[in-house]
């Protein structure tokens, strides 16, 4: 099916397998037991092999609705100031997940732990820009585009895998 107009749950991943490997149980209890829409929005793009791989788990997850690549650049950075110039800077970053957010319009947004997981890069940039974007997606007045096309939009909550605060 193409992409949910609303959606209850959006995942925001770096890459194709960090929603199965760090939220695999969230997807299918919103998906299947709850049976609420539900979007995977992945920040980079790994490959042809690895979407084919990310479209077989969802659907193995009990997701039927397509998943929104950004298709942002996959390569390991020393920083996660190297990694927002490598994906176009913070604004670009910050811009890209709010119209989503503004799109999907979310009840509950799950993203990656603040620190990566295991301090990985993408990970890092990934949660800070979806805790950021829910405040920017809110009002009109930054990213007036998204809004302007989709309207502002506030999330209820904000679920970070295995971070001490808002924890999943």
């Amino acid at each position: 099916n193409p992409p949910v107009d609303k959606s209850d749950l959006m995942v925001v991943s770096a890459h194709q397998d960090d929603e199965v490997v760090f939220m695999g149980g969230t997807i299918p209890y919103y998906a299947v037991a709850l049976k609420k829409p539900t979007v995977v929005v992945y920040m980079t793009n790994c490959a042809r092999y690895r979407r084919a791989e990310a479209l077989n788990a969802l659907w193995k997850m009990g997701v039927r609705d397509y998943p929104d690549f950004i298709n942002l650049k996959d390569e390991k950075v020393g920083s996660v100031e190297a990694g927002i110039r490598l994906w176009g800077g913070k604004d670009n970053v910050l811009s890209l997940v709010v119209a989503r957010i503004r799109r999907y319009k979310p009840e509950v947004l799950v993203t990656p732990d603040l620190d990566g997981e295991y301090g990985h890069n993408q990970h890092k940039i990934t949660a800070r820009c979806a805790k950021y974007a829910i405040d920017a997606a809110a009002g009109p007045s930054q990213y007036p585009e998204s809004a302007q096309k989709y309207g502002a939009w506030q999330v209820k909550k904000l679920y970070h895998h295995l971070y001490k605060e808002n924890t999943l």
